[in-house]
């Protein structure tokens, strides 16, 4: 995190790039925390309209992916429910192994997604397969 000095206050890099957030005049301590930071300021850099419509594609891109998570689970439940509970529980127990790993928040909901939709395939499956009982093997 760098920090510079503007007529309108210190500037402090925020989390996206491009954008610097605007402390008070008097808020120059270099660890201050950007939390702290009241109003945002777009830097005015050749490559900030490019910066600012990649950000808006990823957002949009980011608001359609939980779209399809959204309507893949609504259909998963409706078209098997004892199908839906499983991943809820693989999902669940999943989350208690990720507690204890050292892994990056991106990791965490790369897995935790693949969890719970690990037998998203079935949604294309007839229910009168899905539930049809296993097969014994009587021949041993």
């Amino acid at each position: 995190m760098s920090t510079h000095v503007t007529n309108e206050g210190t500037g402090v890099d925020a989390p996206l790039e491009g954008d610097v957030s605007l402390l008070p005049p008097h808020a120059d301590h270099p660890g201050l925390h950007r939390d702290t930071a009241f109003r945002s300021k777009r830097l005015t850099s050749p490559g900030a309209p490019a910066m600012r419509f990649e950000r808006k594609v990823r957002r949009a891109l980011n608001q359609r992916f939980l779209e399809v998570l959204t309507s893949l689970s609504a259909r998963l439940h409706s078209k098997n429910e004892q199908l839906y509970d499983h991943s809820q529980r693989v999902l669940s127990l999943a989350l208690c192994l990720l507690r204890v790993l050292d892994l990056s928040e991106e990791e965490v909901l790369t897995i935790a997604l693949a969890a719970f939709f690990h037998d998203i395939g079935k949604i294309g499956i007839d229910n009168v397969i899905l539930e049809k009982p296993l097969l014994q093997n009587t021949s041993l």
